[in-house]
């Protein structure tokens, strides 16, 4: 079994809506969601980041979604993540599908600085 972290970046605003820590196995598939506070996901300026650190490595970057929907993903994570959002309730979904032991990692969401 591998752990799969998720905290919230506090200084994004960023609330935590899920458990802080999710146990999946190799082949699984895995959601893990966040609900953003200090700006709107229909505000018409922002993108939303996913970001994943495995231990002992640097940050790496997941995915990202556009207040237009628009996507873009890191091509190394060969299509296994994905992102969606529900604007009402101002929420991002990080789906990850076929697991691998290496994407055991601490992920976080945070606002796009752009």
């Amino acid at each position: 079994l591998k752990e799969y972290f998720f905290f919230p970046d506090v200084e994004c605003n960023v609330e935590l809506t899920q458990p802080t820590s999710v146990m999946k196995q190799p082949g699984d598939t895995l959601s893990l969601s966040c609900k953003v506070s200090g700006y709107s996901l229909s505000d018409g300026c922002c993108c939303t980041d996913w970001i994943r650190q495995q231990a002992g490595k640097s940050l790496e970057w997941v995915g990202r979604i556009c207040y237009d929907d628009s996507t873009a993903y890191n091509s190394k994570l060969n299509n296994r993540f994905s992102i969606s959002q529900v604007k009402s309730s101002n929420t991002l979904t990080l789906h990850g599908n076929r697991l691998q032991t290496e994407d055991a990692a601490v992920y976080y969401c945070a606002r796009d600085p752009q």
